[in-house]
């Protein structure tokens, strides 16, 4: 405990004391049912005050050059735009939002500029991405009654389930040619990266060393998969087999969500040069 905090917690004892009330022993402050109660009361109502004014719970999408300059907004914040992801073209952008009310998937085409609505289940409906092609999408839905793997056309038509085993994590993938979507089963505790055929069937398990799962990234080879582990700490894994390697950790109080490959997958993880073909 700081210094600050251990006079903070002497004052308030002796306060609580002066006034003939329950005693606060040294490092016990944060346990007394009056100082609790305050205390949940004061989030309480920053909470409440945040949602009615708007203060939090609202995202817009924003677009910018690669070097940072030009930056411009794309959508008018409602609710919270989440997850965008880009079509294969650059053309559209597609994210999921409560803008209507419920966690839909939105597609925001840019030229000329037009935002459509693609579901509207009373379900949860996130984590959108654009299957290589860009005639179809993948996201997750728990309108069957939990998270699974769903794919809809690009225009929103067709949307059918895929998966029936459950899926976590805020990333699905794409394989290469657009045949099969990766995604995180949570597996009673024991979370496995699968694939799925975009037709339906049963899903294949994958290298069950892979680390993390709920950020992945393809690399631009496709035989390896990047994610954030503990919102920290990038590692690198096969998707065919093997030891995950460790790529970075970041300092503590980083809260990493997405990351990104360059074309030329040596220029982001060096260390993985002795790991894998692509380097």
């Amino acid at each position: 405990m700081s210094s600050a905090v251990e006079r903070f917690d002497d004052k308030a004892r002796e306060s609580f004391e002066s006034a003939g009330q329950t005693t606060v022993y040294r490092g016990e402050l944060l346990r007394h049912p009056v100082y609790t109660r305050v205390l949940h009361w004061t989030v309480a109502l920053f909470f409440f005050l945040a949602l009615f004014t708007g203060a939090i719970f609202t995202e817009a999408i924003f677009v910018a050059d690669q070097n940072g300059a030009n930056v411009r907004q794309l959508t008018t914040p409602v609710q919270q735009d989440q997850n965008p992801q880009w079509s294969p073209d650059g053309h559209t952008l597609i994210f999921f939002s409560a803008r209507a009310g419920n966690a839909d998937v939105w597609r925001l085409d840019l030229a000329p500029k037009s935002l459509r609505q693609l579901t509207s289940d009373p379900g949860l409906d996130i984590n959108p991405f654009f299957s290589p092609d860009g005639a179809h999408i993948a996201f997750q839905s728990d309108r069957s009654g939990r998270l699974e793997v769903w794919v809809m056309n690009s225009d929103g038509s067709h949307q059918r389930q895929l998966s029936t085993i459950g899926v976590t994590g805020h990333f699905l993938r794409w394989s290469r040619g657009g045949e099969n979507v990766l995604f995180r089963c949570p597996c009673g505790g024991k979370p496995q990266i699968y694939q799925i055929s975009a037709k339906g069937g049963e899903p294949v398990p994958l290298n069950s060393e892979i680390a993390g799962g709920c950020h992945m990234s393809f690399s631009p080879g496709f035989s390896l998969l990047m994610d954030v582990v503990g919102h920290q700490t990038l590692w690198v894994s096969s998707v065919t087999g093997g030891k995950p390697l460790k790529v970075y950790e970041f300092p503590v109080m980083t809260n990493l969500q997405t990351h990104g490959w360059h074309m030329n997958a040596c220029s982001v993880a060096p260390p993985m040069q002795c790991y894998a073909k692509e380097c």
